[in-house]
């Protein structure tokens, strides 16, 4: 139990500990286009939860797992849609009556619940009805900047969003702080970090291996393993930290970064050949056609893990732009915005999918390089007025 605090205000650091302490069914989300930062920290507080004897549920909307981050443990519990609606409750005082029998039926679409005591009756007057409401006694967003980017989770159960208490965790400054707690703090470059921190303040006495190897994956993939400007001593102190507490770094490392498959590294390898810079590499640029697709069998799903190999290879970028060739003269386009700069709000117009951080939007055409030039100098200006 905390204590110490009387007669003077709670940090959020210490609102944040007090309301998760007393938390017995959290409930913990993260957005729909997700990180292993989201993924590695939802997974390593539901492991600290199960420890201090809670019941976590973690959720993402859609939920398909990655073949690389397939090495994280547990990744099973997460679950792509809430598995119970709000629960209906009948009591019924028994008033020292004890049950003889009890026993329902499904009878022309409707429920029927037959009950009988020992001795006596029950009357219509004994039953109570319990509001529909839901177990979770608190949410947990993690590296999610609105709660929009959370999808059908959010979008279908909005009700839930309202009633119950959110902590907002984030290392992003793109964050709307939307909570009732908001945990940001930018120093510590993942979300993963922001969560052992915390712990740290909570009592990390029971974090283990495979706590620690869930965070450190955060701490690794924001950072492009520590080659980012996203580096700081708070950055590498935690992850030492972590590693000497038996965080399996090598198999960190190996997933993420040496065991991607070789089509997309030649994809990769392709879109670099014909990489643009504009705006002193603030903002970097390629094309993608259909044929490169084909010959190096891969598709648009591969395309986020070439952006991340295209950060760490132009250091100082702001934001990447790919156009990519689609069927029935259609251009798809990739955003991702790592500074101030927000995708999704600046070309609203083509109703963008996805966040502030990375969306994608289809525009009509088949020229890919004017497509290109096109979008790139109005994210140009955009920057350059901001």
């Amino acid at each position: 139990m905390m204590t110490g605090f009387l007669n003077m205000p709670l940090t959020t650091t210490e609102q944040a500990i007090q309301l998760l302490e007393s938390s017995r069914q959290p409930l913990i989300v993260f957005k729909k286009d997700f990180s292993g930062d989201a993924l590695g920290a939802a997974l390593a507080l539901a492991l600290v939860f199960e420890k201090r004897h809670a019941e976590p549920t973690v959720v993402c909307a859609d939920f398909k797992l990655p073949e690389k981050y397939r090495f994280l443990p547990t990744t099973t519990r997460v679950l792509s849609q809430l598995s119970s609606a709000k629960k209906f409750t009948i009591s019924l005082p028994l008033g020292g009556k004890q049950i003889e029998e009890f026993s329902y039926d499904v009878v022309d679409d409707e429920l029927k619940i037959f009950i009988t005591p020992k001795e006596g009756a029950f009357g219509e007057k004994d039953i109570i009805v319990v509001p529909p409401h839901w177990d979770y006694d608190v949410i947990i967003t993690l590296d999610t900047p609105n709660l929009d980017s959370l999808g059908a989770l959010y979008a279908e159960h909005r009700d839930l969003f309202y009633e119950k208490p959110i902590v907002n965790i984030d290392a992003s400054p793109a964050n709307e702080q939307y909570g009732q707690i908001n945990l940001i703090d930018l120093m510590a470059a993942s979300t993963g970090g922001v969560v052992y921190e915390l712990l740290k303040a909570w009592g990390d006495y029971d974090l283990d291996a495979d706590i620690n190897t869930c965070l450190l994956t955060g701490m690794v993939e924001k950072t492009k393993g520590f080659k980012t400007g996203l580096i700081n001593p708070q950055t590498l102190r935690n992850a030492s930290e972590l590693i000497e507490k038996d965080a399996r770094r090598d198999d960190v490392i190996r997933h993420l970064y040496y065991d991607r498959d070789v089509a997309t590294l030649k994809l990769w390898g392709g879109i670099l050949t014909r990489l643009s810079a504009t705006a002193g590499n603030k903002i970097i640029s390629a094309t993608v056609t259909l044929e490169d697709f084909k010959t190096t069998n891969t598709a648009t799903k591969n395309l986020p893990d070439v952006i991340d190999e295209l950060i760490s290879t132009v250091p100082g970028v702001e934001v990447i732009v790919v156009c990519y060739e689609k069927e029935h003269n259609k251009i798809g386009v990739l955003i991702k915005s790592l500074g101030t700069f927000d995708p999704t709000r600046h070309f609203s117009t083509h109703q963008p999918q996805g966040t502030k951080l990375l969306c994608k939007f289809v525009i009509d055409g088949n020229d890919l390089a004017l497509a290109e030039s096109t979008i790139v100098e109005d994210v140009a200006k955009a920057i350059a007025v901001s």
